[in-house]
Order: C-alpha cells, then sequence, then structure tokens
C-alpha cells in the first residue's frame, strides 16, 4: 500500500489530466493494449446497462462517455450510460435490485451497495486484481468495499473526511 502525500495526489492528478486530453484514437489504442492484457474477456454480444447520476462538471462528463467509447472500441461491449439526479440514484438502484431487473452496474456512492449486500455480484477477483496490480487498498475502501469478507462494490476515491 502506498502512502496519501501530496506529491502522490499531485502526480495522479497530473496523470488524469493527461489521460483527459488524450485524443479519441490514442485512447481507444490505450484501451486496447488493456483488453488485450485483462485477464476478463467478455462473451460476444456482451451489454452493460449502467446508471451514474448527470454531470456536475460537463469536463468530467465528456472524459467519462470518452472511456466508456474506449472501452467499447477495445472490447466490443455495447455500454448504455443513463443519467440520473443524484437523488435519483439510490431508489432506482434499490428497485432494480429488488426486482433483478434493469441496470447491470451502478456508479455511485460507496455505501449504496450496504443497502442490499446479499443482491450485488462478488467482485473479490477484480478487486484483488486492482489491488495486486496497484498496490493494495486503503482500509476505508476495504470496509466500504467489502461485506464481510466478500468485495460488493470497487471503490474509485478516497475522500479527505475519511483520513479521521
Amino acid at each position: 500500500m502506498h502512502d496519501l502525500t501530496r506529491r502522490t495526489v499531485l502526480k495522479g492528478t497530473t496523470a488524469l489530466a493527461a489521460a483527459s486530453t488524450l485524443s479519441a484514437s490514442a485512447f481507444t489504442d490505450w484501451a486496447k493494449a488493456w483488453a488485450q492484457a485483462a485477464p476478463w474477456k467478455p462473451e460476444k454480444g456482451a451489454k452493460i446497462n449502467l446508471m451514474r447520476w448527470r454531470r456536475f462538471v460537463q469536463a468530467e462528463d465528456e472524459a467519462f462517455m470518452k472511456m466508456v467509447n474506449g472501452f467499447k472500441a477495445a472490447t466490443g461491449v455495447d455500454i448504455v450510460v443513463t443519467n440520473e439526479s443524484f437523488e435519483d440514484i439510490q431508489p432506482k438502484a434499490s428497485v432494480v435490485a429488488n426486482t433483478g431487473q434493469g441496470l447491470d452496474m451502478v456508479w455511485g456512492l460507496y455505501s449504496l451497495p450496504h443497502l442490499f449486500p446479499a443482491k450485488c455480484m462478488d467482485q473479490t477477483d477484480v478487486a484483488n486484481y486492482l489491488g495486486k496490480k496497484y498496490g493494495g487498498w486503503t482500509a476505508s475502501a476495504e470496509a466500504y468495499g467489502k461485506s464481510g469478507n466478500k468485495w460488493i462494490g470497487i471503490p474509485v476515491a478516497t475522500t479527505g473526511g475519511l483520513m479521521n
């Protein structure tokens, strides 16, 4: 695991800014290289229905869709992104969890999977792969990503408030 310092935050932010400026073709090339090296291979005709909140910052939404389109081009997996208001994410995710129909993934707050942990797919293999590749997980990421010994969510960020 790595210590979080101002320098590592700046390096990560710089890398993210650089990645967001990649052209669509450069990002697709990067995604194709990632897809070839990834241990998971999608089945033919795979499709993902993803819900996330409506953008707060247009540049973030554009960068997100660039990643989605790069993944589509690299893997052939169709991704349908539904954007909802922040307040509607939890109730809509709860309906999907309880009916078993609709969405495949929800990009929400770290607490969301803990509302219905038995309905979440086991993501331990993905979390272990990412942890090994990138130097481990922080204690707060494990607390919010796991239910017992099973990963039910993959954290994408750690907030400063969790350091206390």
